[in-house]
């Protein structure tokens, strides 16, 4: 799990009390519930379904502004900024207090009651294209969390009344293919008086600057050399493209993530990766033992109201078998042309008929060029 890693900003200039700084909180939990699997916990996902039947929860660590004794008017500014994965249809958010207490990894539909949640302060926020942050303005709300006007309960994040037909898949925190969980960013005016300016300290001599040497003369062109052989088309991993990695599977689950050892019995989003960008999937197999089974990269269709995903095609994005079913088989293949950005891809043994590939178990080296 990728933690938050932004802190507070230029610290030290709280200890300037009329000079304004930033200052940044992350996430302690986010979910969503879903009334179509009312009893399933979804905290240990990568992501966050919002849609008519699915509404998000997020809830942010404000420990280190609360340690600041701060008053609601030190807060001038307060943004929220949540990273929108994926749009399946395009609309609106509406942003709520969620005005109850709930865990990570105990909220489900049927115990948290949208009915308690407040209304929202933040309504329609336009949502319509994938591989962008939408931000709300919460400063009203931080205000009353920092003082301890309200409980820091979170928010809730729903379909706009709106638009009810809005379906989105937001960050979580567990993300670790974008990585780009929701976060705070809070604006800090003064705290008080300014203190006296100190005195400026000496100023160091200046050194001797060296003498300037003579140019050398200019040496004769020589020979061209002989031309050297055509280089590998490959393009390899541009920088943001998924880069190169290396994962190991056991060879009895039927869903396996190409670019990490995650894999599942059910196709989920634990069991797959979003391309970032439009490139051309690449992966090489190499088996432990067992089988020449064959490996087949599929492109996936979420479910937004249910953690359960499928396949879109039955035909491969890219597909090999190893020559050999003893330890050491080895098969490559790179597609022939782009897979659009945002693609959700699995490896299993075929887009057809998904199955365990059976055996000890495999290696894959992927990439997307």
């Amino acid at each position: 799990m990728k933690l938050m890693t932004r802190t507070l900003l230029f610290a030290g200039f709280l200890l300037l009390p009329t000079v304004a700084s930033a200052a940044s909180a992350g996430v302690s939990a986010d979910t969503y519930i879903s009334q179509a699997n009312a009893t399933t916990n979804y905290g240990t996902l990568q992501a966050i379904t919002i849609c008519g039947g699915s509404h998000g929860l997020i809830q942010f660590d404000l420990s280190r502004l609360s340690s600041l004794g701060l008053n609601s008017s030190n807060i001038q500014q307060a943004t929220m900024y949540l990273f929108v994965n994926k749009v399946v249809s395009a609309g609106g958010l509406d942003v709520a207090l969620a005005n109850q207490p709930w865990t990570e990894n105990g909220a489900t539909y049927n115990n948290f009651n949208p009915g308690l949640a407040g209304a929202p302060f933040a309504s329609n926020i336009a949502v319509s294209s994938s591989g962008q942050y939408v931000m709300v303005d919460v400063t009203s709300q931080v205000q009353a969390w920092i003082t301890g006007a309200a409980a820091n309960r979170g928010v809730l994040i729903k379909a706009a009344a709106a638009q009810p037909s809005t379906s989105v898949v937001l960050d979580s925190k567990e993300s670790t293919t974008t990585s780009h969980p929701a976060y705070l960013d809070v604006v800090l005016g003064s705290m008080g008086p300014s203190g006296p300016a100190g005195a400026a300290g000496a100023r160091g001599a200046s050194g001797p600057i060296g003498l300037t040497g003579p140019s050398g003369p200019v040496g004769p062109v020589g020979p061209a050399g002989p031309s050297g052989p055509a280089g590998s088309s490959a393009t390899g991993a541009v920088p943001s493209g998924i880069p190169f990695s290396i994962s190991g599977h056991s060879g009895s689950m039927a869903y396996n993530s190409p670019a990490s050892g995650t894999q599942s019995a059910g196709l989920s989003s634990n069991s797959t990766v979003v391309l970032p960008t439009a490139c051309k999937p690449s992966m090489t197999i190499y088996n432990y033992t067992g089988a020449a089974t064959p490996y087949a990269l599929c492109a996936v269709t979420p479910n937004t109201s249910s953690s359960t995903w499928s396949i879109a095609s039955a035909t491969p994005v890219i597909t090999c078998t190893p020559a050999s079913g003893a330890a050491g088989g080895t098969c490559s293949a790179t597609a022939g042309s782009n897979a659009a950005a945002g693609t959700i891809v699995v490896l299993t043994t075929s887009c057809g008929s998904p199955g365990g590939q059976g055996g000890g178990g495999f290696l894959v080296a992927f990439s997307c060029q």
